[in-house]
């Protein structure tokens, strides 16, 4: 059975954009993100993992069928490689967890896509609810991002209205955030939990959602679990572990959260969730 929360979305939505506003990329990206998939492959953690923050963050992912790939395994079933760190937003440290995972080619065709890196990356608040979910796709030129509704409140409240060519207000000018675009706004959970992932057929995300919200796809052809595995720690292994490291380590460097988005001041207290 698949377990979500299901709740109205009281999400902020995009404000009217003219021709000349939004590029017809980001347009193409924020409309696949709310596209419904007929039939999937679902991928969740195993029953019998140990019960932690890293499982309570783990993402449930359904990859729509049929698939030109699947999830490289360490052996079986699936792996998912599991990353913590920090960045500092307004003089505060807020932690990270990121789940990385490669694919490989599904036995009925080779897929081009083989040997690519994706997952995603949580950024929570200081009472653990994540407020920043960004999609890692290699295979994308655009830098994905999706944003809690509070955080988005927030950043309304004190910035007011999104800037020109700019569909919410915690997204940035174009020259400031490059490639980065927030994809759409999700609704803030009861409790911290790990989100839903969308992969196309190929393997990209699509979107992100809070469990919290109505699913997007039909049915599930077939349930596949997969375990967690930390990346820090351990030597050479499978997957070329060391590889993953590398493309985090880029991924920190390349993409600090704290010049891609307007943050607001919520030093003092977290954002209002309702």
């Amino acid at each position: 059975m698949l377990a979500t929360f299901v709740a109205g979305c009281a999400c902020p939505t995009p404000r009217s954009e003219g021709p000349n506003d939004s590029p017809a990329t980001d347009v193409a990206i924020r409309s696949q993100a709310h596209t419904t998939f007929d039939s999937v492959v679902y991928y969740k953690p195993a029953e019998d993992l140990d019960p932690g923050e890293l499982l309570t963050y783990a993402p449930l992912i359904v990859w729509e069928s049929p698939a030109a790939g699947r999830l490289a395994a360490d052996g079986r079933p699936p792996v998912l490689w599991a990353d913590e760190s920090t960045t500092v937003i307004h003089g505060r440290a807020l932690r990270q967890v990121a789940y990385v995972w490669r694919i490989e080619s599904a036995s009925v065709a080779e897929s081009p896509d083989a040997g690519r890196i994706g997952g995603v990356r949580l950024t929570l608040d200081e009472h653990g609810h994540p407020i920043v979910w960004e999609a890692i796709d290699a295979g994308s030129a655009a830098s994905k991002l999706f944003v809690a509704a509070s955080l988005e409140r927030a950043a309304a409240e004190g910035f007011g209205p999104p800037l020109p060519g700019r569909a919410f207000s915690i997204e940035r000018s174009r020259d400031d955030a490059g490639s980065a675009i927030v994809v759409r706004i999700l609704d803030d959970g009861p409790v911290p939990m790990g989100p839903w992932v969308y992969l196309d057929r190929n393997g990209h995300v699509t979107t992100v959602l809070c469990r919290c919200m109505p699913s997007q796809f039909s049915r599930a052809e077939s349930t596949v679990t997969y375990r967690i595995r930390p990346l820090r720690g351990r030597d050479d292994g499978p997957l070329s572990a060391p590889g993953v490291r590398d493309f985090l380590g880029r991924r920190r460097a390349g993409s600090s959260l704290a010049h891609l988005l307007r943050w607001p001041d919520v030093s003092r207290k977290s954002p209002n969730r309702r």
